[in-house]
């Protein structure tokens, strides 16, 4: 999904071919032409900007960061002295804790203008085009222990999308199985408390009011927060 709020125009592309999933910008650039002709800038990359901060240390603000109300996760790299975010545009520095995107991702918020306001080091304010402000805080060290990791075993089911995960306590972590796949497994690695991470796949446990582990919510880069069920130990 693309915006185009200064032409009064959003593109939606859906596709299942992995061809044309690695052009949808450019699916969406030639759709923009047949609605927008007049637009003489759709094919213009925006400018980087090459202003430098001074004092700036874009590593120390890089890392993993989750959603204060959702869960969901983020993470933000250093590349070339520039903070970026993962499968997201480049941020050009306004501050030393201030950033804004300077071109739009499809990829990441829809193509969507924001700035990015650290409060601290590890806590930034992400505020879209729209003015909508989400907090992000920081990733905090989690160390399971055996007993830890055995809390989180069995089998979690999700009627939603007809499938399960098995999961079981791995070496510093959890061993993870989708509906029955053969195999060693997925390693789920730890990177907050009762969150788990392999790849782009983020697992997140819920507990009870006792504190129970009772589900799980599964994040990739394409859903978000698919709720399974802990059906057995």
């Amino acid at each position: 999904l693309a915006r185009f709020p200064e032409s009064g125009l959003s593109v939606a592309i859906m596709c299942n071919s992995g061809e044309g999933a690695d052009s949808r910008t450019a699916f969406v650039r030639r759709i923009f032409d047949i609605f927008v002709p007049a637009s003489a800038t759709v094919n213009a990359e925006p400018e980087a900007s090459t202003a430098r901060v001074e004092g700036l240390d874009v590593k120390s603000k890089a890392g993993l960061f989750f959603n204060d109300r959702t869960g969901q996760a983020l993470r933000l790299g250093a590349d070339n002295g520039r903070l970026r975010v993962q499968g997201g545009p480049p941020l050009d520095a306004l501050s030393q804790d201030r950033f804004r995107n300077s071109r739009g991702a499809l990829s990441f918020m829809s193509n969507d203008e924001f700035e990015l306001q650290f409060v601290s080091n590890d806590t930034f304010e992400l505020r879209s085009m729209e003015g909508a402000a989400t907090r992000y805080r920081r990733a905090e060290p989690y160390a399971p222990t055996e007993a830890d990791l055995k809390a989180f075993a069995g089998r979690y089911q999700s009627d939603e999308i007809g499938g399960f995960f098995d999961l079981e306590p791995g070496t510093g972590g959890l061993i993870g199985r989708a509906n029955d796949a053969a195999g060693a497994g997925l390693p789920l690695r730890p990177v907050d408390r009762d969150t788990f991470q392999v790849a782009n796949v983020y697992i997140r446990f819920r507990r009870d009011a006792s504190g129970k582990v009772v589900a799980l919510d599964y994040s990739n880069p394409v859903v978000r927060n698919i709720t399974f069920t802990r059906v057995r130990q």
